[in-house]
């Protein structure tokens, strides 16, 4: 006698490829269980008209007699193939029985939670590997915080911080929020979680209840992706997010209202394990609750000099201050728009560049640390507001695509830098109005009275160009002894300028202005005979006489 079996639904069952079409001309085996000896199936309860093997679905994927029957006592495997005959799924182990409990059992099983782990999947190509349903949802699909638990609220009524950290620790793939769940401790991104997606940065949020940092990323290669935050920063402290594996990537996320900053990175002290090195914060939109003076990214100390961090913030926006790099060691800015950035003195390697609009800063900003590039930057600053390198920077490259709106003609950036000092940075710029009076006499300064003294500078990287120019007045006293220029910064080697003396007489004398290396002074030394340096009473310098020097040489190292 043969019984009814029916693991898909008897008449109305119907069988689809990969891709959820109905299996057309589609191939089921019929094996003896665990092997892969034919054993016959029939077209009835009677047993007396056997399927052909394979049996060849219809057009719409399903079996042309509806159902389907097996011999009593024994076990069956099915293999299911394609038209081309490769195989979509595998059932083993199916019992023939003389009613329909176990039947109905066995329907159950495969409808229950735990039903995908007995459907088997096997990818498309020569080596591919069997494994389960299960196993390929778990790996390749975000689970969804609902569908792991459906009494989750989303609807940031109630908490739900405990549910979704419950999903995180038992997903080996991505896991999905959805909605506005609440969220009332951090939640860790931990175990075999890869990370954590929403349905968009303005669809998903997460809503901070709690003072402390959101999210805390321990895993490496962890992605956070198509969500936001939402602190409440007038009520709780703490920021965003909290890297702390290798290669996390923070990406279309929206974080905001929050007290710290939206991403925080622990320092690498003796090792770079847990500090986020590696990062990338990209096609983020980043705003604080202070947005003048808490900003978006920041480090929680300084990093060791010999373990530099690599973190690239690429594309940063939301209106408010931008990455403070103080104790980073190397990271990277690019194609950004902020209000500020900065700087502090135990920051290294930070390159800016790649389009990044700076639009404004209470006083301007200034840059300290070392062995920086700031290149390719709009500065869209106004009024007073300059960019300053402090005097304690070295290895500075402000690059010549640097561009500075300010309303103060010429200004593009500062130095504080004393005349003459040392300076190993590598700056270019528009031409600077030296500040100091720099024209000196061994024996007594001369003073400027009424006549008038021009002197201004531009780099060029390494090269310094300068440009003196006196007019000789009524009250001008022009001193006693040799006359010597005061150079911006000091000269590496020798070098050696063109200048032009006109006597009170209107007599106009060629001279060279002289540098010498490691020095901060040039000296003049009129041509056509004169071998000692110009002193005072070497031509007349009376009123209307003038003075004009250009020269142009390379900056000290040290």
């Amino acid at each position: 006698m043969s019984v009814n079996l029916s693991p898909v639904g008897g008449a109305a069952a119907q069988f689809f490829d990969n891709n959820g079409n109905p299996l057309s001309g589609g191939k089921l085996y019929t094996y003896a269980a665990g092997t892969t000896t034919p054993l016959a199936a029939y077209t009835t309860s009677a047993g007396d008209v056997a399927h052909t093997n394979p049996i060849i679905l219809d057009s719409a994927g399903r079996v042309p007699s509806g159902e389907i029957w097996l011999a009593q006592g024994l076990e069956y495997k099915f293999m299911l193939h394609n038209s081309a005959d490769v195989l979509i799924a595998t059932f083993d182990n199916i019992p023939s029985i003389n009613d329909q409990t176990a039947l109905i059992a066995y329907q159950n099983l495969i409808a229950s939670s735990s039903g995908s782990s007995f459907v088997g999947y096997l990818p498309a190509g020569v080596g591919a590997v069997a494994t389960t349903v299960q196993d390929l949802i778990r790996k390749a699909y975000a689970i969804s915080i609902t569908a792991f638990d459906n009494t989750v609220d989303t609807t940031g009524a109630t908490n739900a911080s405990v549910k979704i950290q419950a999903c995180i620790d038992a997903t080996s793939g991505y896991v999905k929020l959805v909605g506005t769940p609440l969220i009332t401790s951090q939640l860790i991104v931990r175990g075999n979680c890869c990370g954590l997606v929403g349905e968009g940065m303005y669809l998903t949020t997460l809503i901070k209840g709690f003072s402390g940092n959101a999210i805390a990323v321990l895993n490496s290669g962890a992605v956070l992706t198509d969500f936001g935050i939402l602190g409440n920063g007038a009520t709780h402290t703490g920021g965003g997010v909290n890297p702390q594996g290798y290669n996390v990537n923070l990406s279309m996320l929206r974080i905001t209202d929050t007290a710290d900053s939206c991403v925080i990175f622990s320092p690498a002290i003796g090792t770079n394990v847990g500090t986020g090195t590696y990062c990338t914060v990209q096609d983020c939109f980043l705003l604080t609750t202070n947005t003048a003076t808490t900003f978006t990214i920041r480090s929680t100390g300084t990093d060791d000099s010999a373990r530099p961090t690599d973190r690239k913030f690429i594309r940063i926006s939301g209106g408010g201050s931008g990455p403070d790099f103080t104790g980073m060691n190397l990271a990277r800015f690019d194609a950004s728009l902020v209000t500020s950035v900065k700087f502090g003195a135990t920051s290294q390697k930070i390159y800016m560049g790649g389009g990044n609009r700076i639009t404004s800063a209470a006083s301007g900003i200034t840059i300290f640390g070392v062995d920086h590039v700031i290149d390719d930057t709009l500065w869209g600053f106004t009024g007073s507001n300059t960019v300053t390198i402090d005097a304690t920077c070295t290895n500075v490259v402000f690059g010549p695509c640097n561009n500075i709106s300010n309303a103060s003609f010429g200004v593009s950036v500062a130095q504080n830098i004393a005349i003459g000092a040392a300076n190993p940075n590598r700056v270019f710029t528009q031409l600077q109005s030296n500040t100091v009076l720099p024209w000196l006499a061994s024996t007594t300064n001369p003073t400027i009275g009424n006549g008038s003294f021009t002197n201004f500078y531009r780099q060029d990287g390494r090269l310094c160009t300068v440009q003196f120019a006196v007019v000789v007045g009524s009250t001008t006293s022009v001193g006693a002894g040799t006359y010597s220029f005061q150079l911006p910064f000091k000269a590496q080697v020798d070098s050696f300028g063109t200048a032009l003396v006109k006597s009170s007489s209107g007599t106009f004398y060629p001279a060279t202005f002289n540098i010498s290396g490691s020095s901060s002074l040039g000296f003049l030394f009129l041509s056509g005979g004169f071998t000692s340096v110009f002193t005072s009473t070497a031509i007349a310098l009376g009123s209307n006489a003038t003075i004009q020097i250009q020269a142009a040489y390379p900056i000290a190292l040290s």
